[in-house]
Protein backbone atom coordinates (compact mmCIF):
# COMPACT_ATOMS: atom_id res chain seq x y z
CA UNK A 1 0.00 0.00 0.00
CA UNK A 2 1.35 3.43 -0.94
CA UNK A 3 2.12 5.94 1.77
CA UNK A 4 0.27 9.23 1.41
CA UNK A 5 1.54 12.43 2.96
CA UNK A 6 -0.59 15.57 2.95
CA UNK A 7 0.39 19.25 2.97
CA UNK A 8 3.93 18.99 4.26
CA UNK A 9 6.02 22.20 4.49
CA UNK A 10 8.73 21.94 1.83
CA UNK A 11 11.09 23.66 -0.58
CA UNK A 12 12.32 22.67 -4.04
CA UNK A 13 16.08 22.07 -4.00
CA UNK A 14 16.41 21.05 -7.64
CA UNK A 15 14.18 20.41 -10.66
CA UNK A 16 14.73 19.07 -14.16
CA UNK A 17 12.50 18.14 -17.10
CA UNK A 18 11.14 14.61 -17.27
CA UNK A 19 9.54 13.29 -20.43
CA UNK A 20 7.35 15.79 -22.29
CA UNK A 21 5.24 17.39 -19.58
CA UNK A 22 6.67 16.37 -16.22
CA UNK A 23 9.43 17.32 -13.79
CA UNK A 24 11.77 15.39 -11.52
CA UNK A 25 12.01 17.24 -8.22
CA UNK A 26 14.33 17.05 -5.27
CA UNK A 27 12.49 18.61 -2.36
CA UNK A 28 13.40 19.25 1.26
CA UNK A 29 10.52 18.66 3.67
CA UNK A 30 10.21 19.54 7.33
CA UNK A 31 9.32 16.10 8.70
CA UNK A 32 10.47 13.68 5.99
CA UNK A 33 13.81 15.09 4.89
CA UNK A 34 14.98 15.17 1.29
CA UNK A 35 12.77 13.38 -1.25
CA UNK A 36 12.70 12.63 -4.95
CA UNK A 37 9.27 13.21 -6.56
CA UNK A 38 7.83 13.00 -10.04
CA UNK A 39 5.58 15.96 -10.82
CA UNK A 40 3.43 14.73 -13.68
CA UNK A 41 1.89 17.01 -16.29
CA UNK A 42 3.11 20.27 -14.79
CA UNK A 43 5.01 21.71 -17.76
CA UNK A 44 2.11 22.91 -19.90
CA UNK A 45 1.91 26.48 -21.12
CA UNK A 46 -0.56 27.41 -18.40
CA UNK A 47 0.87 25.17 -15.70
CA UNK A 48 0.77 26.73 -12.26
CA UNK A 49 4.05 24.94 -11.50
CA UNK A 50 5.93 27.60 -13.46
CA UNK A 51 5.47 30.06 -10.61
CA UNK A 52 4.95 27.72 -7.64
CA UNK A 53 7.33 24.76 -8.02
CA UNK A 54 10.42 26.95 -7.88
CA UNK A 55 13.44 27.12 -5.65
CA UNK A 56 13.12 29.25 -2.51
CA UNK A 57 9.31 29.38 -2.64
CA UNK A 58 7.76 28.06 0.61
CA UNK A 59 5.39 25.24 -0.26
CA UNK A 60 2.87 22.81 1.13
CA UNK A 61 3.12 19.56 -0.83
CA UNK A 62 1.34 16.22 -0.83
CA UNK A 63 2.72 13.03 -2.33
CA UNK A 64 2.28 9.28 -2.47
CA UNK A 65 4.44 6.23 -3.02
CA UNK A 66 7.06 4.11 -1.33
CA UNK A 67 10.67 3.64 -2.29
CA UNK A 68 13.16 6.17 -3.59
CA UNK A 69 10.87 8.11 -5.92
CA UNK A 70 7.34 9.23 -5.08
CA UNK A 71 4.61 11.00 -7.03
CA UNK A 72 3.71 14.60 -6.32
CA UNK A 73 0.05 15.20 -5.57
CA UNK A 74 -1.34 18.59 -4.64
CA UNK A 75 0.90 21.58 -3.97
CA UNK A 76 0.43 25.21 -3.02
CA UNK A 77 2.47 28.15 -1.84
CA UNK A 78 2.89 28.43 1.91
CA UNK A 79 2.84 32.15 2.48
CA UNK A 80 5.08 34.85 1.05
CA UNK A 81 8.83 35.11 1.40
CA UNK A 82 11.04 37.69 -0.35
CA UNK A 83 13.28 35.95 -2.88
CA UNK A 84 17.04 36.41 -2.55
CA UNK A 85 18.63 38.56 -5.25
CA UNK A 86 22.11 39.26 -6.59
CA UNK A 87 24.88 37.60 -4.61
CA UNK A 88 22.35 36.42 -2.05
CA UNK A 89 20.52 34.48 -4.80
CA UNK A 90 23.72 32.71 -5.85
CA UNK A 91 24.42 31.96 -2.20
CA UNK A 92 20.94 30.46 -1.83
CA UNK A 93 21.67 28.11 -4.75
CA UNK A 94 24.84 27.14 -2.91
CA UNK A 95 22.76 26.18 0.13
CA UNK A 96 20.56 23.97 -2.04
CA UNK A 97 23.52 22.20 -3.59
CA UNK A 98 25.10 21.56 -0.20
CA UNK A 99 21.86 20.08 1.12
CA UNK A 100 21.59 17.89 -1.99
CA UNK A 101 25.11 16.55 -1.38
CA UNK A 102 25.05 16.21 2.39
CA UNK A 103 21.53 15.00 3.21
CA UNK A 104 20.46 11.50 2.26
CA UNK A 105 16.92 10.86 1.10
CA UNK A 106 14.24 10.00 3.66
CA UNK A 107 16.42 11.12 6.59
CA UNK A 108 14.37 13.69 8.56
CA UNK A 109 16.18 16.77 9.86
CA UNK A 110 13.51 19.21 11.08
CA UNK A 111 16.20 21.26 12.83
CA UNK A 112 18.06 21.73 9.53
CA UNK A 113 14.78 22.66 7.83
CA UNK A 114 14.19 25.38 10.45
CA UNK A 115 17.71 26.73 9.95
CA UNK A 116 17.27 26.69 6.16
CA UNK A 117 14.00 28.66 6.40
CA UNK A 118 15.66 31.20 8.70
CA UNK A 119 18.65 31.64 6.39
CA UNK A 120 16.45 32.08 3.29
CA UNK A 121 14.52 34.80 5.10
CA UNK A 122 17.78 36.56 5.96
CA UNK A 123 19.08 36.26 2.39
CA UNK A 124 15.92 38.01 1.24
CA UNK A 125 16.67 41.13 3.32
CA UNK A 126 18.79 44.09 2.12
CA UNK A 127 20.78 44.01 5.37
CA UNK A 128 22.25 40.68 4.29
CA UNK A 129 21.97 40.75 0.49
CA UNK A 130 23.72 44.13 0.22
CA UNK A 131 26.48 43.52 2.78
CA UNK A 132 29.18 41.00 1.89
CA UNK A 133 30.30 40.57 5.48
CA UNK A 134 26.75 39.90 6.70
CA UNK A 135 26.14 37.52 3.79
CA UNK A 136 29.28 35.49 4.46
CA UNK A 137 28.56 35.39 8.19
CA UNK A 138 25.07 33.98 7.57
CA UNK A 139 26.49 31.26 5.29
CA UNK A 140 29.20 30.22 7.73
CA UNK A 141 26.75 29.92 10.62
CA UNK A 142 24.41 27.88 8.40
CA UNK A 143 27.25 25.47 7.61
CA UNK A 144 28.13 25.25 11.29
CA UNK A 145 24.56 24.42 12.29
CA UNK A 146 24.18 21.93 9.42
CA UNK A 147 27.31 20.03 10.42
CA UNK A 148 26.14 19.97 14.02
CA UNK A 149 22.71 18.60 13.09
CA UNK A 150 24.08 15.69 11.03
CA UNK A 151 26.65 14.62 13.60
CA UNK A 152 29.80 16.34 12.31
CA UNK A 153 29.70 19.48 14.40
CA UNK A 154 32.62 21.45 15.74
CA UNK A 155 34.28 19.76 18.69
CA UNK A 156 34.75 21.89 21.80
CA UNK A 157 35.27 19.11 24.34
CA UNK A 158 38.36 17.05 25.14
CA UNK A 159 38.55 13.24 25.38
CA UNK A 160 37.31 13.37 28.99
CA UNK A 161 34.25 15.39 27.99
CA UNK A 162 35.56 18.58 29.55
CA UNK A 163 34.95 21.87 27.75
CA UNK A 164 38.01 23.18 25.92
CA UNK A 165 38.93 26.66 27.08
CA UNK A 166 39.21 28.73 23.90
CA UNK A 167 41.42 31.80 24.27
CA UNK A 168 40.51 34.45 21.67
CA UNK A 169 44.09 35.68 21.23
CA UNK A 170 45.65 32.25 20.67
CA UNK A 171 46.13 30.34 17.43
CA UNK A 172 44.80 26.80 17.08
CA UNK A 173 45.05 23.91 14.67
CA UNK A 174 41.59 22.47 14.17
CA UNK A 175 41.81 18.73 13.47
CA UNK A 176 38.81 16.82 12.13
CA UNK A 177 37.03 14.77 14.84
CA UNK A 178 39.48 15.97 17.52
CA UNK A 179 38.82 19.69 17.62
CA UNK A 180 41.19 22.60 18.28
CA UNK A 181 44.76 22.09 19.48
CA UNK A 182 46.92 24.98 20.66
CA UNK A 183 49.28 25.88 17.83
CA UNK A 184 52.83 26.56 19.02
CA UNK A 185 55.44 28.51 17.08
CA UNK A 186 56.67 26.13 14.39
CA UNK A 187 59.01 25.94 11.43
CA UNK A 188 57.83 26.26 7.84
CA UNK A 189 58.26 22.51 7.36
CA UNK A 190 56.13 21.61 10.36
CA UNK A 191 53.50 24.18 9.35
CA UNK A 192 53.18 22.42 6.01
CA UNK A 193 52.69 19.11 7.79
CA UNK A 194 50.05 20.67 10.04
CA UNK A 195 48.15 22.04 7.04
CA UNK A 196 47.68 18.47 5.81
CA UNK A 197 45.85 17.38 8.98
CA UNK A 198 44.01 20.49 10.04
CA UNK A 199 43.21 24.18 9.59
CA UNK A 200 44.85 27.07 11.38
CA UNK A 201 42.24 29.23 13.06
CA UNK A 202 42.22 31.88 15.78
CA UNK A 203 40.52 31.43 19.11
CA UNK A 204 38.34 34.46 18.36
CA UNK A 205 36.91 32.81 15.24
CA UNK A 206 36.30 29.54 17.09
CA UNK A 207 34.58 31.34 19.95
CA UNK A 208 32.27 33.23 17.58
CA UNK A 209 31.36 30.01 15.75
CA UNK A 210 30.79 28.19 19.02
CA UNK A 211 28.51 30.94 20.32
CA UNK A 212 26.94 31.52 16.85
CA UNK A 213 27.82 35.20 16.84
CA UNK A 214 28.28 37.25 13.66
CA UNK A 215 31.74 37.07 12.09
CA UNK A 216 33.73 39.92 10.59
CA UNK A 217 37.09 40.69 9.01
CA UNK A 218 39.71 37.95 9.11
CA UNK A 219 37.28 35.77 11.07
CA UNK A 220 35.26 35.32 7.88
CA UNK A 221 38.28 34.04 5.93
CA UNK A 222 39.24 31.66 8.71
CA UNK A 223 35.68 30.41 9.15
CA UNK A 224 35.33 29.76 5.41
CA UNK A 225 38.54 27.69 5.33
CA UNK A 226 37.43 25.76 8.40
CA UNK A 227 33.94 25.04 7.07
CA UNK A 228 35.33 23.91 3.71
CA UNK A 229 37.75 21.61 5.52
CA UNK A 230 34.93 20.05 7.56
CA UNK A 231 32.48 19.77 4.66
CA UNK A 232 35.00 18.35 2.20
CA UNK A 233 34.59 14.63 3.04
CA UNK A 234 30.79 14.99 3.03
CA UNK A 235 30.53 16.78 -0.31
CA UNK A 236 32.55 14.23 -2.26
CA UNK A 237 35.28 14.70 -4.84
CA UNK A 238 33.13 16.38 -7.51
CA UNK A 239 33.45 20.21 -7.25
CA UNK A 240 30.35 22.15 -6.30
CA UNK A 241 28.67 23.54 -9.39
CA UNK A 242 27.71 26.79 -7.68
CA UNK A 243 31.36 27.54 -6.85
CA UNK A 244 32.44 26.91 -10.43
CA UNK A 245 29.50 28.65 -12.09
CA UNK A 246 29.30 31.79 -9.99
CA UNK A 247 32.90 32.09 -8.69
CA UNK A 248 31.57 33.93 -5.67
CA UNK A 249 33.83 34.75 -2.73
CA UNK A 250 30.94 34.00 -0.34
CA UNK A 251 30.89 30.26 -1.06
Amino acid sequence: MNARIHLQPAYVLHRRPYRETSLLLEIFTRDHGRLGLVARGVRGARARAKTVLQAFVPLLVSWSGRGDLGTLGSFESNGFAPLPRGRALYSAFYLNEVLMRVLTRHDPHPEVFAVYVDVLEKLGTPAVADRMDNLESVLRLFEKKLLEAIGYGLVFFDEEGESIDIEPDRQYLYVREFGPKVLPDTTAKSRQAEAEIGVKVSGGTLAHLRDEKPLAGEELNEAKKLMRFLLEPLLGERPLGTRQLFSLPTV
